[in-house]
């Protein structure tokens, strides 16, 4: 197994999905996450002179994913003022955070079932509405209030100086039973002040003004933000991205969040492969067996295979001797890493499908072995140049929007091969 990075948590581009919450994994650790946004005024007009202040409220609404438990729960979150802002003008990882205040702004309650998350999930319409609430301290409702009702230093009405004045919130777990996603994105998702005001001598009320964590075109501010303790495990040791290490119990993993892959040696081919000197591959299989999936911390439905050099780092399209040396391979790049083709497209990944039935992953990459095979003694006198090894990672759900991770025993991965070799050569067809 290998520690990675580089993983993007952020919303730029995407629909929006923020994760929060904690769990124990007995096998990898504990894993928190925490999220963090960054508001703007839905609309920058300004309260009408008569208004006054009442309340302020938090509401989320989730996105269905849920990670870490089994049936209902009652969750629990405090939402906590930044103390400085978030970056906009660069992407956000996994392990960036912006500090905030440790006093807590309110306690945002859910109770949640997840059955009922997972059969929305599945749904493309009809979908429930599930809302986090938080009722927030009046201080803090009082600042927004103001900046609505005043616009001094155009901080209402200049996106830049009300980031400045309001730099954002975040929420985070007080509880280890379970991790849910947020989409703040949607148009439910919102802070409210609360007002009324008062016209001829009557009292209008139930008035609101809207702050939204809506996403710019220039910069993405909403985040998450994911730890991981492995203390308690036999990965306690596993703390550096890129290190590697092979636990004595047999234990693989590829895990979303704070990421994991598991890494595929090659040698076992290499030494099939170099006792002949022509085949024909017929059908190549990874297969991954007893993968073992429980209700609330299911496995991932689909894999995917990167290639990985000497150091356990991916090869990288941009380098002229990784590109070089990958041109003989039936591969892909996204003008970064490097993939294994599909059989059925090129230009697209092989996908290990997750079998629930069979307990069990799955895919073809019969073009990739043959162009292993066809390009194992090509280069240098001791094939210092061959493609060596395979990266396990996330496809399905992605790294940067869950904390889902698949685990099974190394002695389970198999490529199972057949194969066609000419009736003169002295081997067995």
């Amino acid at each position: 197994m290998v520690l990675i990075d580089s993983i993007i948590t952020d919303n730029l581009g995407t629909s929006g999905i923020n994760l929060i919450g904690a769990y124990n994994d007995a096998q990898l650790g504990k894993v928190r996450t925490e999220s963090f946004f960054q508001m703007q005024p839905a609309s920058t007009s300004k309260l009408d002179a008569s208004a006054v202040y009442d309340s302020t409220t938090l509401q989320l609404r989730l996105n269905f994913y849920s990670y870490g438990f089994p049936g209902a729960q009652n969750m629990q979150f405090n939402v906590h003022e930044l103390t400085d802002t978030i970056n906009n003008y660069k992407r956000q990882y996994y392990n960036y955070t912006v500090p905030y205040d440790p006093a807590t702004l309110g306690e945002a309650h859910i109770l949640v079932d997840y059955d009922s998350l997972k059969k929305n999930q599945a749904l493309t319409s009809g979908q429930d509405t599930f809302l986090l609430k938080a009722r927030l301290n009046d201080a803090f409702g009082t600042k927004l209030f103001n900046i609505a009702y005043n616009d001094n230093n155009s901080e209402l009405s200049d996106a830049k100086k009300f980031r400045t004045a309001v730099k954002g919130i975040a929420i985070t777990p007080t509880q280890d039973n379970g991790v849910l996603g947020l989409n703040p994105t949607n148009s439910l998702s919102k802070l409210i002040v609360h007002y009324h005001t008062m016209e001829n001598g009557a009292t209008k009320d139930t008035l609101q003004k809207s702050f939204v964590f809506v996403d710019g075109a220039l910069y993405a501010p909403n985040f998450t933000n994911v730890t991981v303790n492995r203390g308690a495990t036999e990965l306690a040791t596993l703390t550096q991205s890129y290190q590697s290490m092979a636990p004595a119990s047999g234990l693989r993993a590829v895990q979303s969040g704070a990421p994991m892959m598991t890494k595929l040696d090659l040698s076992g081919f290499y030494a099939f492969a170099d006792t002949i000197d022509k085949l024909v591959i017929n059908s190549a299989e990874l297969v991954i067996d007893n993968v073992g999936s429980s209700a609330g911390s299911e496995v991932h439905t689909d894999l995917l295979l990167k290639v990985v050099n000497n150091n356990d780092q991916f090869m990288y399209a941009r380098v002229t001797a990784d590109r070089e040396a990958m041109l003989r391979y039936y591969l892909f790049n996204d003008s970064r890493h490097y993939y294994v083709n599909s059989d059925a497209s090129s230009g697209t990944p092989v996908s290990l499908k997750y079998n629930a039935d069979d307990d069990r992953f799955s895919g073809f990459m019969t073009l990739f072995v043959q162009s292993l095979f066809n390009g194992r003694n090509t280069g240098d006198a001791v094939n210092e140049s061959r493609l060596r090894y395979l990266g396990i990672n996330p496809l399905n759900p992605a790294s940067g929007t869950s904390v889902t991770r698949t685990t099974f025993n190394a002695n389970n991965v198999k490529l199972r091969i057949f194969y066609t070799v000419p009736a003169n050569s002295g081997a067995t067809p």
